[in-house]
């Protein structure tokens, strides 16, 4: 799910990090204090009024642009 809404939370790739991690081959699964803290950040971004409300013409818009140290995407 958390990729279907990539596009509306900043910097996803920096903050999934710890959990891409664990997705390594041959890598152990160690769930450690920075996947919690990963997890609990990206359920309060799919909570968070950013990922995706109706469209009002009345507010401001504003546009961001996201990069990362640790992913490349298009």
């Amino acid at each position: 799910m958390i990729t279907y809404y990539s596009r509306f939370i900043p910097d996803l790739s920096t903050k999934t990090n710890a959990l891409r991690k664990l997705l390594r081959k041959n890598q152990k699964f160690h769930w450690s204090s920075q996947c919690e803290a990963a997890f609990i950040q990206l359920k309060n971004e799919m909570m968070s009024d950013r990922v995706l409300v109706p469209y009002n013409p009345h507010l401001p818009i504003v546009l961001t642009c996201d990069a990362s140290p640790y992913g490349v995407a298009a």
